[in-house]
């Protein structure tokens, strides 16, 4: 790991945006639609990605119908 820190210092290169930048590239079918169809540079952060990530992806159940899902599971 410090061979690929000193050539991102060397480089002026920041170790999150390849990251980042890395991760994206393991989209495949719709989320890869998803991001693609992302307005340029919106995202600035890995924390940016993550965030709206979540937002669109991320399964919202109400607290109520969680309830009842754990009463029929009983």
């Amino acid at each position: 790991m410090d061979r690929m820190t000193d050539f991102c210092d060397l480089h002026e290169i920041d170790a999150k945006n390849v990251i980042m930048r890395l991760f994206v590239q393991t989209f495949a079918g719709e989320v890869r639609k998803w991001f693609r169809g992302l307005q340029v540079a919106c995202i600035a952060t890995l924390a940016d990605l993550k965030r709206q990530f979540l937002d669109h992806w991320e399964v919202k159940k109400n607290p109520l119908q969680i309830l009842a899902e754990y009463e029929q599971i009983k």
